[in-house]
């Protein structure tokens, strides 16, 4: 595991790992005991020859699992080298990374401090009950290409960019602030399918009245869902089109682009995470990893938006409370936590400013050896 003082500066540097210390902190707070959860009971789900506990202990913290997850998220660092610079081997890197990720897309994003959105019907109910417009738009991630003879291998190619992709769904506020990552779709599915069977429409025709703004792709569901989703003009005249109609089609289109164009901000600044511009392993992974866990709101993700905004997320896809040990003069948290995270010595000692004999909630360097 990687010491205090490279730790400290690994969550201090935000090019590092795409989030302030104080959304890592949210984090850890949050996402550190469902992982013990979710470990504890997959000890105790199997026979056993000794006891849960026995045995040696992990060398990687659960700080330091998460730390490693937002390093490959960010930067697509592999798996070796962040084995060497934790200190570990490579398995235990995978299946830190395998672990943490579930974690970050099942919270979804967070778009005010009591609001979490985790399914598409949230977000559509969110958006109605404050008379919001959601915008709607696909994004491509490329992948790996398929080997040779795998059935339905075409099926991964985008007709769009003639490569092989998967495709997700992202639905941001007015603001771009992202709301929503589907499941991704290979990159042959089109845009308007893809809305389909995802149940956007049944929602925006059985729920309350949302105005969805959409790109051409998308031209046929304001039919669909009763005006609801708001596409382009129809251009109406192929060819030598009066000038009045010209100059009307001109603005209509101007002025539904100008509206429409946040939701490319915020996918944009989903694309500041490498492994959603290439993605080099499973082509069935999915977004919502990134999207909720890191980018939150993911994304507040734009200039202007604040820290919380800037939560994913994920992201998808996010994300949070309290490190007093995160910068120098910060009062620390103390009585918080759980006693089996106080580690030896019936403490959280050492680590970032954590007083022997007490429990710091995630402040300690030792941080809980069962862990």
């Amino acid at each position: 595991m990687v010491g205090n003082v490279s730790r400290a500066a690994i969550i201090s540097d935000r090019r590092i790992t795409g989030l302030s210390a104080d959304v890592i902190a949210e984090l850890v707070a949050e996402l550190g005991p469902l992982w013990h959860e979710r470990h504890q009971a997959g000890l105790a789900s199997r026979q056993r020859k000794r006891a849960v506990g026995a045995g040696a202990k992990h060398r990687l913290v659960f700080v330091d699992r998460l730390l490693a997850t937002l390093v490959h998220l960010r930067h697509g660092a592999t798996y070796d080298v962040l084995a060497c610079w934790f200190g570990v081997d490579r398995s235990t890197i995978t299946r830190a990374v395998g672990e943490v990720r579930p974690l970050l897309a099942e919270r979804g994003c967070t778009v005010s401090p009591d609001v979490r959105l985790r399914t598409l019907a949230e977000v559509v109910d969110h958006l109605g009950s404050g008379g919001r417009t959601g915008i709607v738009d696909g994004t491509e991630i490329r992948v790996r290409r398929p080997a040779a003879g795998r059935k339905d291998r075409d099926k991964f190619i985008s007709g769009k960019s003639r490569q092989n992709a998967v495709k997700t769904m992202v639905l941001t506020d007015g603001d771009g602030r992202v709301l929503f990552c589907s499941p991704t779709k290979p990159g042959s599915c089109a845009d308007i399918t893809h809305a389909r069977q995802s149940g956007l429409v049944k929602l925006l025709v059985d729920g309350p009245s949302v105005e969805i703004l959409a790109d051409a792709g998308y031209q046929g569901l304001g039919a669909q869902t009763g005006g609801r989703v708001v596409t382009p003009p129809h251009r109406k005249f192929k060819k030598n089109a009066p000038d009045w109609y010209e100059e009307m089609y001109e603005r209509q289109r101007k002025a539904h682009s100008s509206r429409r164009i946040r939701v490319e901000h915020g996918i944009a600044h989903l694309k500041n995470w490498r492994a959603l511009t290439r993605h080099l392993g499973r082509r069935e992974h999915r977004v919502r990893g990134v999207a909720c866990g890191g980018v939150r709101g993911w994304a507040g993700w734009g200039a202007g938006w604040g820290k919380r905004g800037r939560e994913v997320v994920v992201k998808p896809d996010a994300w949070f409370y309290f490190w007093g040990w995160l910068c120098p003069g910060r009062p620390v948290v103390r009585g918080v936590g759980h006693p089996s995270w106080s580690g030896r010595g019936g403490g959280c000692g050492g680590g970032f400013g954590g007083a022997p004999g007490t429990c710091d909630a995630y402040a300690a360097g030792d941080f809980g050896r069962g862990w």
